[in-house]
């Protein structure tokens, strides 16, 4: 059979191309249900500016995701209709996640999907790519029961960061970001301080809720260069900065005003990053633990796959202490994808927290 699969071929020009699709034996057709596209750094191919990044330049290289590109429009839940012969693990019927859902019909291997546990709604389970990269957030964080915790930025991972902050531990979480209504929505998810940049003084408010003391934790979720220093600017004395954002723009400070008289630590764990396991790794030898968790002496075990931890986060939001469906602000048709992101997401970035397409 055929299907129709949408292609960022260039800067704001997405492209419907028609491809052949085949069941075989090990693999299983999944019809659409709903996706939600992780809009930042989707939104940063949409416009190519990662073309002018030198890191990411594709004029050089091709960079790591030279167009045409397909996976942005591929995160999230589908429903089994066919399975091949030799698929014993999942059947007809099941709803299942996965980045690479691609069309209203894909062809996929079983390693390419999770099984949602009964009980999770399909629409807060098309968010856990971003989930995800909030958690690496709240670990990098490495609360202490009783923390002061500022996170910039409240889209869907800046929200999943501060609401998985408070289940670390964090005793307050402090949250900015220039849109109203997500603000609104971070008071709603148990924020205890939202600030707005453009009409706040955010510095002196944080200052005055802490009593003086800053945050413990920053977690930079926004993207931005001005969000990101503010919140150098608000980290109290020893604190932790912590980077999921994805911060294209240029980034300029002085180290010996921003970081040396505080003392402060940056860490940078975004999605896609495999630094971060490298470092929790260090921070867990210098607690005489071996490299995998374990302590020295006991035998090795793997790092636990990415499977595990959307587990985690699944059951979370099956128990309610991870919001996730009430960060869906719009609901688009499948069909209607070239027109809501020409129209709407790439115009309006602050008119929206995530918008999902739905079959």
């Amino acid at each position: 059979m055929k299907v129709m699969r949408p292609w960022l071929v260039a800067p704001g020009t997405i492209e419907y191309r028609e491809q052949e699709i085949r069941l075989t034996p090990e693999t299983v057709l999944v019809r659409h249900v709903c996706t939600a596209p992780s809009q930042g750094t989707a939104i940063h191919r949409y416009r190519g500016e990662e073309i002018g990044v030198a890191a990411f330049s594709r004029n050089e290289s091709g960079g790591p995701f030279p167009y045409p590109w397909l996976q942005g429009f591929a995160y999230g839940v589908g429903r089994i209709e066919e399975a091949g012969a030799n698929v014993r693990e999942l059947e007809v019927g099941q709803l299942v996640y996965s980045q690479k859902l691609t069309a209203e019909l894909s062809v996929l291997t079983p390693s390419d999907l999770i099984p949602l546990p009964e009980g999770l709604d399909p629409e807060s389970a098309t968010m856990l790519l971003q989930a995800e990269v909030g958690l690496k957030g709240a670990r990098g964080a490495d609360i202490i029961l009783g923390d002061i915790v500022l996170v910039t930025g409240q889209g869907p991972i800046g929200s999943f960061a501060a609401q998985l902050c408070k289940l670390a531990g964090a005793y307050q979480v402090i949250v900015t970001d220039i849109c109203d209504m997500r603000l609104e929505i971070a008071r709603q998810m148990g924020a205890d301080l939202t600030l707005n940049p453009r009409t706040d003084d955010v510095l002196g408010r944080i200052e005055e809720f802490t009593d003086g003391r800053g945050a413990d934790v920053v977690v930079e979720s926004s993207g931005s260069p001005q969000a990101f220093l503010q919140g150098c600017a608000a980290a109290a004395g020893g604190a932790k900065i912590v980077v999921i954002g994805w911060i294209l723009d240029a980034c300029q400070f002085n180290m010996s005003d921003a970081f040396t008289p505080k003392g402060l630590e940056l860490v940078v764990c975004h999605s896609g990053q495999i630094g971060d396991w490298r470092i929790g790794r260090r921070r867990l030898q210098a607690r005489g633990m071996r490299g995998d968790g374990r302590r020295r002496g006991m035998p090795p075990k793997l790092n636990a796959p990415l499977s595990e931890d959307y587990t985690y986060l699944m059951n979370l939001m099956v128990q309610d202490k991870l919001k996730a469906k009430e960060l869906i602000s719009h609901r688009f048709p499948l069909n209607e994808l070239v027109q809501a992101w020409d129209e709407f997401i790439d115009k309006k970035p602050d008119e929206y927290v995530q918008v999902l397409f739905v079959s």
